[in-house]
């Protein structure tokens, strides 16, 4: 029965397109919840005391159950007590299942401008394997990546009419790191935050070397915006908090600005979000993934501007809690939270945000069968417009990138093109 629960658990996350971190969580609470209704269903069942006092205090005896009535009774009170898990399993999953789609369901306070004929599908080619993400775009190539397999590298040219493979050589003792691929300029990069390990070479030369001799620290994701510069988002130990960071070859080496991301529930989930790059304009957004915001910066980190999507989402919508683990405590999601931007992209001076919430003026169909991107200008943060781009086989677009007027998305397997109309 537990295993029934644990597995029913599984395909409502699976549904509720639960993000890794919040499903360990519920997974960890739900679990607990089953194993102590089990626990206490399990538990023996005294035998009545032989001697009881009446009314009169006189004493008298009490029969004495038989065992098969103890076994019966024994065996009723845990089926009771897994029934009792299994539906407060459901009934909590039914409540997490409603709370996370309460955005899209509900009226969200703001309205998008669709314009006629944004983009028209050129061609879709199936990748073979879900775990490929869009690495970089030039006026050439299309540069793939992978999850599973982060020295493979897929390169094809910008129609998807031929693409090649090709293996990164990178040390024997950095193999079993959980690398990212990215490109920039010729560039390929392959990064890893947890173990402060960046790697470069400069195609079509396959072996990687360190981008530099220096200790690099923790950092969740890197962004490079020259040959020699990259900008990290790391974490401030001392402040409890995310910051972005720049990493150079050039002095000075590093250099962190504390100032720039704003902590709301938390410093660390609060400021998750996505950074991308306009090679046009050499700007760089950073698009909050919980909230309503975005920054745009120069070269230098410094801020130019603080924008806000149209959305109406101005605080994460979630709570944070700690948890005892072997290692001591770790802090993840207490409730159950919704994305509001879940990717961004930049090209020719102008911002794509891939926004999660559905505007009052669309319909739930719609929504559930298209991605939505809005559109902003890099040159004042101004909303300018919205267009929907198909999910391929119904499947969420994972990764999206746009040179020039080219779009390329990736849903599940499949690597589609599309050419930009406006």
């Amino acid at each position: 029965m537990v295993c029934l629960t644990i597995c029913l658990c599984n395909q409502l996350l699976l549904l509720m397109n639960v993000s890794s971190q919040r499903a360990i969580s519920l997974h960890y609470n739900l679990v607990t919840f089953s194993l102590i209704c089990t626990t206490q269903a399990r538990a023996p069942v005294p035998l009545p005391s032989l001697l009881s006092k009446t009314d009169n205090k006189e004493l008298a005896l009490r029969p004495v159950p038989s065992i098969n009535s103890i076994s019966k009774r024994m065996k009723l009170n845990q089926y009771r007590g897994l029934l009792f898990a299994l539906l407060g399993s459901i009934l909590l999953l039914c409540y997490l299942y409603g709370h996370t789609h309460w955005a899209n369901q509900n009226k969200n306070g703001f309205k998008r401008l669709y314009i006629p004929h944004p983009i028209s599908k050129t061609k879709t080619i199936d990748l073979g394997f879900n775990s490929f993400y869009l690495a970089g775009l030039d006026s050439q190539h299309v540069y793939l990546g992978n999850r599973t397999a982060p020295t493979y590298f897929l390169i094809s040219n910008r129609s998807l009419q031929h693409q090649d493979t090709m293996f990164l050589k990178i040390p024997d003792n950095t193999k079993k790191l959980s690398f990212k691929c990215s490109v920039l300029d010729q560039q390929v990069y392959l990064s890893d935050g947890n173990n402060g390990k960046i790697y470069r070479s400069t195609l079509p030369d396959s072996t990687m070397y360190p981008f530099t001799s220096g200790n690099i620290p923790f950092f969740t994701s890197a962004l490079a915006i020259s040959p020699k510069s990259i900008v990290l988002k790391t974490y401030y130990e001392r402040l409890k908090q995310s910051t972005l960071s720049k990493l150079s070859l050039e002095k000075p080496f590093f250099w962190v600005d504390s100032t720039l991301l704003e902590p709301s529930v938390d410093g660390f989930y609060s400021c998750d979000g996505s950074m991308c790059l306009d090679q046009t304009t050499g700007r760089i957004f950073y698009v909050y993934r919980y909230r309503n915001l975005f920054l745009q910066l120069d070269s230098n980190l410094d801020l130019v501007s603080r924008g806000k999507t149209i959305d109406t989402i101005s605080t994460p919508h979630f709570k944070i809690g700690s948890y005892p683990t072997n290692e001591g405590t770790t802090t993840t999601f207490q409730s159950p939270s919704f994305d509001v931007n879940k990717n961004a992209c930049c090209s020719d001076g102008l911002l794509y945000i891939y926004s999660s919430l559905r505007a009052d003026n669309e319909n739930m169909e719609d929504f559930n069968r298209y991605a939505v991107l809005d559109v902003y200008r890099v040159s004042d943060s101004r909303y300018q417009f919205s267009f929907y781009v198909p999910k391929q086989k119904k499947q969420p677009i994972s990764s999206i990138g746009i040179y020039h007027k080219t779009l390329y998305t990736i849903s599940d397997q499949y690597l589609s093109l599309y050419q930009l109309g406006f």
